[in-house]
């Protein structure tokens, strides 16, 4: 697990060797749910 920091419009950047991992590549599409406190994001 990586921290990352959320800036002022509530964005966060996904560390390359994770998006790499994951196959998002730019232009790419995910999907994100709240579940509890935690933030999910799914290529």
């Amino acid at each position: 697990m990586e921290t990352v920091k959320v800036d002022g419009k509530g964005r966060i950047i996904i560390p390359k060797n994770i998006r790499e991992k994951a196959g998002v590549k730019e232009g790419s599409y995910v999907k994100i749910k709240a579940d509890g406190k935690a933030i999910m994001v799914e290529p």
